[in-house]
């Protein structure tokens, strides 16, 4: 694990319209905040995979 440790937030941006939708706000909900690596879509893009690096799981939004 890393020395430096990030509470990140999740978008999903149009890129025709730049439009910007915020989809995850640590703050906002009562669970760990995540600090995601290793970020993938899955094959329908409905999901976002990622492993938080404050404690090595594999989480997912549904988009």
């Amino acid at each position: 694990k890393g020395l430096v440790s990030f509470a990140d937030d999740f978008w999903i941006i149009n890129l025709d319209t730049q439009e910007k939708i915020q989809i995850f706000i640590p703050e906002s909900e009562k669970t760990t905040s995540y600090d995601a690596k290793e970020l993938l879509l899955s094959p329908l893009e409905d999901y976002l995979l990622f492993i938080n690096e404050k404690d090595d799981l594999l989480y997912s939004l549904e988009l």
